[in-house]
């Protein structure tokens, strides 16, 4: 390579690295996760959560049958794809995985109800995690890495629980009314959802280490809100329903500060946030437009498909579900339906060797 080439290389590696520092956001590898074999015709792949391993989890749905059978699964970077048995019922959904590997949802019994349930080893049946007395069904929404699970007990009213073994749901209540809904644990055991107060209004909650009894998260919150995931650092990722741009958009919500930030889509449309990282970085899409972005409190909102530098011709990135805590890998679905991954790129070396490729 002569001179001329390599201080050209060198300036398009330097200006693309300073571009993704100057943003706050990283660059990005995409890697096309697609079943071997395709997809058949009429099943449609959903990812839910990724760990810092790189394990997926989520479940898909065939329409070529009526009514339509769903099946959680697991996908791994060396094992590859493997589906997931139920509780002897059709239906199986993955929704969270941990760093070990643990995986959580809802499955269906051989009596057809649907349960709350765990999955330790890919290749054996679920734990069925059970549900609070007087409830007709469950959901696990959440796990950290010490296992705690958390979720609800479903019936004429759904309440918030939270598991530490099977078979022993312990209900988080209330803000004083009816319902209740756990959606999110950090490794401290905090959990975050939402409930409604006396009143009947519905808010987005905090339950502290150790509490059974939920916390309003922040009064500057209108009704309505949920919070959805909480990191490591307790600081919080949910959702506004209320209509208008900076109002019906997803927000994020600084612990230490009480700072309430709300977050605008990549085409200034109003925002669905997904998932929360341990760097405070949320990912996304527009609300009318579902162009997947990325977000960090300093650096704003980030057109995700603008940070992916390996794209293949005429291929975008349409819709993202998830991020890991620690190394912000991101899971999602690109515009020809297949799943994909996204790693992020942290340094100019990396970029090199992408560009070597």
């Amino acid at each position: 390579m002569n001179k001329r080439v390599c201080l050209m290389v060198a300036a398009v590696c330097l200006a693309l690295f300073c571009l993704a520092g100057s943003l706050e956001a990283a660059l990005y590898k995409y890697q096309d996760i697609n079943p071997a074999g395709g997809i058949p015709s009429g099943v449609i792949y959903y990812t839910e959560a990724i760990n810092d391993a790189k394990q997926l989890t989520g479940y898909y749905q065939n329409n070529n049958v009526s009514p339509a059978v769903h099946g959680a699964f697991i996908w791994d970077p060396v094992k590859g794809w493997t589906l997931l048995q139920s509780l002897g019922g059709t239906n199986s959904y993955a929704h969270a995985i941990n760093q070990q590997g643990q995986i959580v949802g809802q499955a269906q019994t051989s009596s057809g109800a649907n349960h709350a349930c765990e999955w330790t080893d890919p290749s054996q049946a679920p734990t069925d995690l059970g549900l609070l007395a007087g409830y007709t069904g469950s959901v696990a929404h959440s796990i950290n890495d010490s296992g705690m699970v958390v979720g609800a007990s479903l019936g004429t009213n759904t309440h918030a629980c939270k598991w530490t073994a099977p078979q022993q749901p312990v209900d988080l209540g209330t803000l004083g009314g009816t319902n209740s809904f756990a959606y999110g644990i950090n490794n401290a055991g905090q959990i975050v959802g939402s409930a409604r107060n006396a009143q009947g209004n519905s808010r987005a909650c905090l339950w502290n280490a150790g509490q059974t009894t939920p916390q309003d998260l922040a009064v500057s919150l209108p009704n309505s809100c949920t919070a959805y995931a909480i990191n490591n650092q307790g600081n919080v990722m949910g959702q506004n329903p209320v209509t208008g741009i900076g109002m019906g958009s997803a927000f994020f919500w600084n612990h230490q500060t009480g700072a309430l930030q709300y977050i605008v889509g990549a085409s200034g449309y109003d925002s669905s946030a997904v998932g929360l990282s341990d760097a405070n970085q949320v990912i996304g899409g527009d609300s009318v437009s579902q162009k997947p972005f990325s977000w960090t409190p300093a650096g704003g909102t980030q057109d995700l498909n603008k940070l992916v530098v390996n794209l293949p011709h005429g291929v975008t990135i349409s819709g993202v579900s998830d991020i890991s805590h620690k190394h912000g890998y991101i899971i999602g679905t690109d515009s020809q339906g297949h799943p994909c991954l996204l790693t992020p790129i942290a340094s100019l070396a990396g970029l090199n060797l992408l560009l070597m490729d």
